[in-house]
């Protein structure tokens, strides 16, 4: 079955013949076109049966109508890697042609996430998904036809996970449940076998708010682990914003002289675009990442490698957490979530009305829900302005009082 590889460029160029006849691919063996006198170009494959080793040939489909060289040799590795693993696909029953054959569950992930989480999901969110599809689900359900998985399979994936992830078997679930039921909405699946399990319960809300010290501690601490990991742990602080969508800005999205940060929409949690005031203390923080007077116009703000945003959360907390140790003082156990905890709480305490806390922090509240997103149009845009000027004061007058062998760059703060 020697040939060249089977592109759009080489079936193009295949030629009817007085008789039919077939150009086998280079790359998958048993992928190929078969040429019919009237000029129509169908891809098959070809395999032998487990079962008594007889050669067997299936059409996959028509070129162009509706499948491409790519497609279809997706679609023959798919029914290969299952001849492969033993299944019968010659056996009664089965169609001569590859449609509706059974998908693994491995080979189902990789449509959902190419079709489902494409059209729906943020790219930061596809990301999460297949992180956890990869590491959690295909282990376990990988090599398992779609409609051979039962409940005790998806009980399986969920009893792996350990008690130091208390929010993953909830989020597990949910994750299967979106592509069994999107599976059955397709007709892929007569049925889910999640129908009647419960979600597991949701993990204990977590209510740590850090103490002023401890945010100071955390601060200084920050000035020690270097520009980049300590310039995004002063944004967190002087921010309140998420950790996403600190860690992957853009310096587009800035504005020095209106002191404002503009996060699109596509990038935010609730897909609206959020404009955030820029207090003092974060004016000097982005000054000091881009070693520079003046922002520049693009590129990620936050990076230790061109192109590529910062990444690495947990070497850094780790890093970051031993600096603050090295202080002396008693820090409790935190999460970088609990900085913005923090700040929302903070506001309160400054005496920022509640409406305007949750412009600043993004949220869809049951204030800006329903009717009232209609009528309600005021962006609050000096309320937040002057609350975040007032936090910043309130976050870095105390660091002046710290010794400086201990403040690091701090003394270039207000």
């Amino acid at each position: 079955m020697n040939g060249k590889k089977l592109t759009a460029k080489t079936v193009g160029a295949a030629q009817r013949g007085d008789k039919p006849y077939f150009l086998w691919d280079s790359d998958l063996k048993g992928f190929g076109l078969k040429v019919f006198p009237s000029g129509t170009k169908s891809f098959v494959v070809q395999y032998r049966a487990p079962s008594d080793g007889k050669t067997i040939r299936r059409t996959i489909g028509k070129f162009e109508s509706p499948w491409s060289p790519k497609a279809a040799r997706d679609e023959a590795a798919r029914f290969l890697h299952l001849v492969g693993l033993g299944h019968d696909l010659s056996a009664r029953g089965h169609s001569k042609s590859t449609d509706n054959l059974p998908d693994l569950f491995s080979d189902y992930a990789s449509r959902f996430l190419r079709l489902y989480a494409a059209r729906n999901w943020t790219p930061r969110t596809i990301e999460t998904h297949r992180s956890n599809i990869e590491r959690w689900l295909i282990p376990v359900l990988g090599k398992i036809r779609l409609d051979k998985i039962e409940r005790s399979h998806v009980t399986k994936v969920l009893d792996q996970i350990g008690p130091d992830k208390p929010a993953l078997p909830r989020n597990l679930f949910v994750l299967m449940r979106t592509m069994f039921n999107w599976a059955v909405d397709r007709g892929d699946l007569e049925k889910s076998p999640m129908t009647g399990m419960r979600r597991p319960s949701a993990p204990a809300e977590r209510h740590h708010i850090l103490s002023d010290d401890e945010v100071i501690a955390v601060a200084l601490a920050a000035f020690q682990i270097g520009t980049i990991w300590g310039g995004l742990i002063h944004m967190l602080l002087w921010t309140g914003q998420r950790l996403r969508e600190v860690a992957e800005a853009d310096w587009s999205e800035f504005d020095q002289d209106k002191r404002v940060w503009t996060i699109p929409a596509a990038r935010t949690k609730n897909r609206r675009e959020h404009t955030v005031p820029l207090n003092r203390a974060a004016c000097i923080t982005l000054s000091e990442v881009a070693k520079s007077g003046a922002w520049p116009v693009s590129g990620y703000v936050f990076s230790h490698k061109a192109g590529r945003p910062v990444s690495g959360f947990s070497r850094m907390k780790r890093k970051l957490d031993k600096e603050v140790a090295s202080t002396g003082e008693n820090v409790r156990p935190w999460r970088l979530h609990d900085l913005r905890r923090t700040v929302a709480t903070n506001m309160q305490r400054l005496g920022v009305r509640f409406e305007v806390t949750e412009a600043i922090l993004n949220h869809v509240s049951i204030t800006q829900s329903g009717v009232a997103s209609v009528y309600q149009r005021h962006d609050w845009a000096e309320e937040k302005r002057a609350a975040m000027d007032a936090w910043g004061v309130k976050m870095t007058e105390p660091l002046k009082r710290w010794p400086k062998d201990r403040r690091g760059s701090a003394s270039a703060h207000p």
